[in-house]
């Protein structure tokens, strides 16, 4: 039988190319993520202040994550898509992330949430005000210095269990998060798509979903 990995249609879009999910993955597809990551042994290093990441584990199921939203991103967006980068984050007390944009190197941006306990107000907060996201695409690395912000200018993906969002990285928005409180952890997973240039059937243009092709018979060009 064709087990059921996520709730499709448990999205609501929020602002332009931002899709809220709700109780997105099925209740053992979320455990059986959870548990690989939590319990895979993986490198895990700390790029930036407070969050450790895993980029390179060995996460089978998550791949296998990325390969079968691929369809569905495609019907929602547009666009052909492979998994560049799949990524689980632990933000420690203390991190938080200042505004910023996504590199360009993005596609769509698929991140899911996986704390204990839920505190709706540490989730992705990305910026309403379309006139400064402009500003912001026209001068990436220097609007941080240019620009004030407000807080009611934010749009916050509520921070729960099982929620998470889709971010179309082609409208690039200023996105940021708020501190992290003292004893709580901010644990998600963060699945990264580019632009393919080649049909999905020519492996060399696939990325982390590839295995996840094979095993179902997709790829048939090993070139």
């Amino acid at each position: 039988m064709h087990q059921k990995w996520f709730n499709w249609e448990n999205k609501n879009m929020q602002i332009p190319g931002l899709w809220v999910l709700n109780d997105f993955l099925t209740p053992e597809i979320y455990q059986l993520i959870q548990n690989e990551i939590r319990n895979t042994p993986a490198e895990w290093h700390n790029r930036y202040h407070g969050r450790e990441i895993s980029e390179h584990g060995n996460y089978p199921n998550c791949h296998e994550l990325a390969g079968r939203l691929i369809p569905y991103l495609h019907g929602l967006i547009g666009g052909n898509y492979k998994c560049l980068t799949v990524r689980a984050y632990k933000d420690h007390p203390g991190s938080w992330f200042f505004p910023h944009l996504d590199g360009k190197g993005f596609a769509v941006n698929v991140q899911i949430y996986m704390p204990e306990t839920d505190r709706d107000y540490l989730g992705t907060q990305f910026c309403t005000n379309q006139e400064k996201n402009q500003l912001a695409e026209a001068d990436e690395h220097g609007f941080k210095d240019k620009m004030t912000f407000d807080e009611n200018e934010f749009y916050t993906v509520p921070f729960r269990a099982n929620w998470g969002y889709i971010n179309n990285n082609t409208q690039r928005k200023i996105h940021k998060t708020l501190k992290v409180p003292e004893n709580y952890m901010r644990e998600s997973l963060h699945l990264n798509f580019a632009f393919k240039r080649y049909p999905v059937e020519y492996s060399h243009d696939a990325g982390l979903e590839l295995n996840w092709y094979r095993r179902i018979g997709i790829v048939k060009f090993e070139e």
